[in-house]
């Protein structure tokens, strides 16, 4: 979608509001930001090689949204490239059996939510617009029966599909920020189940919580720590068991 200088004008007038212009003026000063109406009607960023592309939804020319959005941009900017290098990083420890692609977007973007809610909650906006799902349980018991009954086969035998979803269910937990749902049932049911894998994502949001973007220190964790605590981690996890 081509704009004309006015077009694009009065669409970063509906987007852009009091609390998020300085992130805007930030963002747009230091990475290239093209903006694209959603034919989903959904919002959504695509970043590569420091061009960003937003997608926004026509229907709902939402400032809030679109700060989430720029949120991610503002990650990059600061050298978060999370998904790429966990991207990289399962492709070479040949773990794609138990984390899809999908799965490395899944993951990194709750990483990333970890890391914006705080900078959303500053800017003054509600917690309640952080998500879309807001509402919604990331692990409901429908989902913990499910897993339950889908992640081993028999004693060291795993469906790769149900590691794949005790990984996503563990994340999207760590990452809700609707205090109102109470996962201590989720996570007691998680490492019940395998506790060793469960220590593994444990010990990788431990290391999340403590990376500090903002640490020039060579000598500081880095989000190619906290990646590789997690692969490596799930690589060794993986060995000597049966996965199909």
């Amino acid at each position: 979608f081509i704009y004309n200088n006015m077009e694009y004008e009065n669409l970063l007038s509906s987007l852009i509001d009091s609390k998020n212009k300085e992130l805007w003026d930030f963002c747009s000063s230091n990475a290239v930001i093209d903006l694209e109406l959603s034919e989903k009607n959904e919002y959504g960023t695509f970043s590569q090689s420091g061009k960003h592309i937003i997608s926004v939804d026509p229907l709902n020319l939402d400032p809030a949204t679109f700060a989430h959005e720029l949120l991610h941009v503002y990650l990059d900017i600061k050298g978060v490239y999370v998904g790429g290098a966990l991207s990289l990083w399962v492709d070479a420890s040949h773990i794609n059996n138990i984390f899809t692609p999908p799965l490395v977007d899944h993951v990194s973007n709750c990483l990333n939510h970890i890391k914006m809610l705080p900078l959303y909650l500053d800017m003054g906006y509600d917690i309640k617009r952080f998500i879309t799902d807001y509402n919604v349980s990331k692990f409901s018991k429908r989902e913990m029966n499910i897993l339950r009954d889908n992640l081993k086969i028999s004693k060291g035998v795993y469906q790769a599909g149900g590691v794949d979803c005790y990984i996503g269910k563990y994340f999207a937990m760590k990452a809700c920020p609707n205090k109102v749902f109470d996962y201590s049932k989720g996570y007691i049911l998680l490492k019940s189940l395998d506790p060793a894998l469960y220590n593994i994502l444990e010990q990788t949001i431990a290391e999340w919580n403590d990376y500090d973007y903002n640490q020039n220190d060579i000598l500081a964790k880095s989000y190619r720590d906290v990646v590789y605590t997690l692969v490596d981690g799930l690589k060794e996890w993986s060995l000597g068991k049966t996965i199909i």
